[in-house]
């Protein structure tokens, strides 16, 4: 029990650490990389806004993994050497066309880029003087595109076929020069390869994952320990409990046993009065049995003799105890196969004598106590069906409890204490088992007996020889 809750104690504070390890995981994660993108953002407006970095050799003053594509109305369109295919990105100069402006991530041939397409204003030497945020009126409308790399022609033709229209955005550019230069509207756009920044978010991800894992580890340990100094006191106030609890229950055998002795010799003493005397020396001596039987129990301490126990002997001595206690109802014993366990007889014949005597409480008369037993996989099951009304859900996880009576006044008038179903379970664990109530909810409670089964070579090298005539 004190393994158990220390288990539990120390789950809940790894969990609880894990949590709150995620969750700022998570918002520093988010933090670093809003930080990343801003700067990618910021690198590209920054190269946008500056002077033509390529051209004549300028293309070394590129940042590594970045390119940049100007549309200069009639004079055609430039772009750095290192542009990737693909690009210039006809959605982005589109919705840049429509708002003056557009940024967004675009991914081609499986690398992703961040791309900012711009509408802007531009001198004679295709420096860019401001950006235009307003639509220019349709800029793009009288710009052709040609692309061509450093050194190449820029085409004034291409640029005279797109900039004469009066309406076009070149013609507000060109009347807007003075002093011998010109300017008008164009575009350029601006890409950056987000290899970098996918690997700076991976080495993010693997320090704060690993840090995490580490917390948790950290965690896991201190709290183990931390849990232990805790539960030291509480685990040894129980241990005190059960020596208390075990020399209590030597002690009692001893005067009720006098007691009991006394009454049957009082010949003075009526009948009628003697009676209900004995019944409850009987009651206190069965309660200080099942408590010394407890006691030993909390403390590993039960003695089993084991040995290979045929399943089908077991049944009969139980259904013979329950035709005894509820001679008005019907015991049927349903068998499978016939398996062998490894276990103490005896105990075990006190696991089934309680659930046959929980069956013969709760049977009305005419109905039916059913004992049956099979093999699930490499388990032996043995279960106990009551005619009686059933567990409900609500009683069903408490009732295996110590003292927790289902029906507490008709207990106290059959002299039950609530231990029955406690020691039987506690007897089934200690043969490595499980005891359970199947059928929670339902009419007819089922309890169940499972238990590991001999293997099958074993058990029929037990099984008896037929006699021969």
């Amino acid at each position: 029990m004190i393994r158990a809750a220390r288990y539990r104690l120390m789950g809940y504070t790894v969990a609880v650490i894990a949590v709150v390890l995620v969750a700022t995981g998570a918002l520093v994660y988010g933090l670093l990389t809003r930080q990343l993108d801003e700067a990618v953002d910021d690198r590209l407006r920054a190269i946008g806004l500056g002077p033509p970095p390529f051209g004549a050799g300028g293309a070394e003053r590129l940042p590594p993994d970045t390119f940049v594509i100007r549309s200069l109305g009639p004079r055609g369109t430039v772009a750095s050497e290192e542009t990737p295919e693909g690009f210039p990105n006809d959605a982005a100069l589109a919705s840049a066309r429509a708002n003056g402006s557009d940024l967004r991530t675009v991914e081609v041939d499986g690398e992703r880029y961040r791309v900012l397409t711009e509408a802007i204003s531009v001198g004679r030497g295709g420096t860019p003087k401001s950006a235009s945020r307003n639509g220019s009126n349709g800029t793009a409308e009288g710009s052709e595109e040609q692309t061509s790399r450093p050194g190449g022609s820029e085409n004034g033709s291409s640029g005279n076929n797109g900039g004469g229209s009066s309406n076009g955005g070149g013609s507000n550019g060109g009347n807007g020069g003075t002093g011998g230069g010109f300017e008008l509207t164009a575009y350029q756009q601006v890409g950056m390869s987000l290899e970098e920044r996918e690997r700076q978010q991976w080495v993010i991800r693997l320090a704060l994952a690993g840090g995490g894992g580490l917390g948790i580890a950290l965690t896991g340990l201190g709290a183990f320990f931390l849990t232990g100094q805790a539960l030291e006191p509480v685990a040894a106030s129980m241990a005190r409990q059960r020596r208390f609890v075990s020399d209590a229950s030597h002690e009692l055998r001893t005067p009720l046993a006098l007691l009991r002795l006394e009454l049957e010799r009082d010949t003075g003493l009526a009948a009628e009065r003697r009676r209900p005397l004995l019944r409850e020396v009987d009651r206190l001596g069965r309660m200080v049995d099942d408590l010394l039987v407890l006691a030993r129990l909390d403390e590993h301490a039960m003695p089993l003799d084991k040995e290979p126990v045929p399943v089908a002997d077991l049944l009969r001595t139980a259904a013979d105890e329950a035709r005894r206690l509820a001679p008005e109802s019907r015991v049927t014993i349903e068998e499978g196969p016939s398996p062998w366990i490894d276990g103490d007889a005896d105990r075990l014949h006190q696991v089934l004598l309680v659930l046959v005597d929980n069956a013969a409480r709760v049977t009305p008369p005419g109905e039916a106590i059913t004992l049956r037993a099979g093999l699930d996989g490499k388990l032996v099951t043995m279960s106990v069906t009551d005619g009686g009304p059933g567990v409900s859900e609500e009683h069903a996880a408490p009732i295996f409890e110590r003292f927790y009576r289902v029906d507490k006044a008709r207990a106290r008038a059959q002299g039950g204490a609530g231990l029955g179903l406690s020691i039987a379970r506690d007897m089934v664990r200690a043969h490595g088992g499980e005891l359970r109530l199947a059928n929670p909810g339902q009419p007819h409670a089922t309890f169940e007996i499972r238990l590991p089964a001999l293997d099958l070579a074993t058990s029929e090298a037990l099984e008896p020889e037929p006699e021969t005539a």
